[in-house]
């Protein structure tokens, strides 16, 4: 890391924190023992000794974080284990010891707790120092004894302050500010901003700046990077010029082609994520289609309208039915199923999900809206929600609203119609079916072909300015009529 090296632990080592014993790692290395378990009789009691560091005003290079205050059952140690927890996660730290007192270096302590909480916001961050006490048993055996937590509060240095401009200089454009690449402000949070560029370089270096370090002359100390230099990673945390001075380094962009750099600058992370074509189909695929999973009878799904990356599908399962997705029908390695990260809390609970084998299993019969969404940099969002289906148009009480007076019921099976509120005046129904985050009505649309063969057609990304009427598509309905639609054959009726 920038600022902190294993070197610095070795000056340390000469200043007189030593190992207690050669048999164990430098302990400028994180130890990684395995603990066994306590011998009767043997027993370790490790203290704090800093409750509290507050970054922007501590001064000193290092801090003592835990102290061995009492050692029983055993004469000898022989070793420690120290790690950081916070957050639900747990990082080992370096660190140097005398007499008892672990040691750990003030900025590396700052920075494992950042990575702790994925932020560098400065507010009080709650860790517990966790720390293990190798002992020699009377019988020569070596013993590891967990002492127990330490708690400690962290509270990082301040960020810089948050600007509404970002640009990137570097090997990728120019050093220059002539040649800044400007980030675009996220519209729903304003601390997000990212930036797509094409890269065809051998790990060009770059570097970050705010509006007011790119007006005029380039100031280099308000530039913002890795903490090591040239570091090539694709997330980690943006490092700043510290308060003695230091300069963040370059983040190297290893990417090649369409890339897209995000950083956030509340919690002064960035990621950086190849950029790809979003797909224009998506099918799905399983037991619930064929008995040999066949992609000639997979289901292909309905794109929401001007919402590329997104498609929904209204489905009936059956309990204990596996499906699959993929942009292709096809098995080419692009197929996706269960996971935690795709599969909304939502749909696992309302449909009863589980993996079976890297498949989606379903736990509960019944109609869904099936919804997936692929964004550009790879990202993948499954959602079930429920199957609810609108007569708008205005032929129940004049009403253009999804709500309890326009919905249709729902049939109790698989070859059950959808059937729709009575309308209450003449006109053509315009049919939709609300896919989460799709926004206005009109993106699930759908009519009844009732000059052809009564089939459904969905509006999709068809040329039309305001309904599938102007492509010929109607569905006439007559007050006192119903629409019936039914998703299984693919066809409906108005009686």
């Amino acid at each position: 890391m920038k600022k902190i090296s294993l070197y610095m632990f070795s000056l340390l080592m000469l200043a007189g924190f030593s190992a207690c014993d050669e048999d164990y790692t430098d302990w400028a290395d994180p130890q990684s023992n395995p603990q066994e378990d306590s011998k009767s009789g043997i027993t370790a009691q490790v203290i704090g000794v800093t409750p509290e560091v507050v970054m922007d005003t501590y001064e000193e290079d290092s801090v003592e974080v835990a102290k061995l205050e009492t050692l029983s059952g055993a004469d000898k140690v022989v070793g420690y284990k120290l790690q950081l927890a916070g957050n639900d996660k747990t990082l080992s730290i370096p660190f140097a010891e005398k007499d008892g007192v672990l040691k750990v270096d003030a900025t590396e302590l700052e920075l494992l707790v950042d990575q702790l909480y994925n932020s560098r916001q400065s507010v009080v961050r709650d860790i517990a120092v966790k720390v293990d006490v190798a002992v020699m048993a009377s019988d020569n055996e070596a013993v590891s004894i967990s002492a127990g937590d330490i708690a400690m509060k962290v509270t990082p240095v301040t960020t810089p302050v948050m600007e509404d401009g970002y640009y990137a200089l570097g090997d990728i454009s120019s050093w220059g500010a002539d040649g800044a690449l400007a980030f675009t402000q996220d519209a729903s949070d304003p601390a997000i901003f990212t930036l797509e560029l094409t890269n065809e370089k051998e790990k060009p270096n770059l570097k970050i700046f705010p509006k007011s370090g790119v007006v005029g002359d380039v100031d280099w100390n308000k530039a913002l990077g890795a903490i090591v230099n040239g570091d090539t990673s694709v997330s980690g945390l943006l490092d700043f010029t510290d308060k003695k001075g230091e300069q963040a380094g370059a983040i190297a962009l290893g990417l090649q082609g369409k890339v897209r750099i995000t950083i956030n600058v509340k919690d002064y992370t960035y990621t950086i994520k190849e950029v790809s074509d979003l797909p224009e189909t998506m099918f799905i695929n399983g037991s619930a289609y064929s008995s040999d999973w066949n992609w000639g009878d997979a289901c292909q799904m309905v794109p929401v309208t001007q919402t590329p990356g997104m498609f929904w599908s209204m489905q009936y399962y059956n309990v204990d039915e596996q499906i699959k997705f993929s942009p292709v029908a096809d098995w080419a390695g692009q197929d996706f199923g269960f996971s935690t990260d795709i599969l909304t809390p939502d749909a696992i609970a309302l449909a009863g999900l589980t993996d079976q084998g890297g498949n989606i299993q379903i736990g509960i019969s019944g109609w869904y809206v099936v919804v997936v969404t692929v964004d550009n940099i790879g990202g993948k969002k499954v959602e079930f929600l429920k199957p609810e289906v609108y007569l708008l148009g205005g032929l129940v009480n004049n009403s253009w609203n999804c709500n309890a007076e326009t919905q249709f019921t729902v049939p109790a099976d698989k070859t059950g119609d959808f059937v729709s509120p009575a309308a209450t005046a003449d006109g053509v129904a315009r049919i939709c079916c609300i896919a989460a985050g799709s926004g206005n009505w009109w993106k699930s649309e759908f009519t009844l072909d009732m000059s052809g063969d009564a089939s459904i057609v969905y509006r999709e990304n068809k040329p039309v300015s305001d309904n599938l009427g102007e492509l010929g598509y109607k569905c006439p309905v007559t007050a006192g009529q119903k629409v019936h639609v039914n998703f299984t054959t693919g066809k409906g009726t108005v009686q």
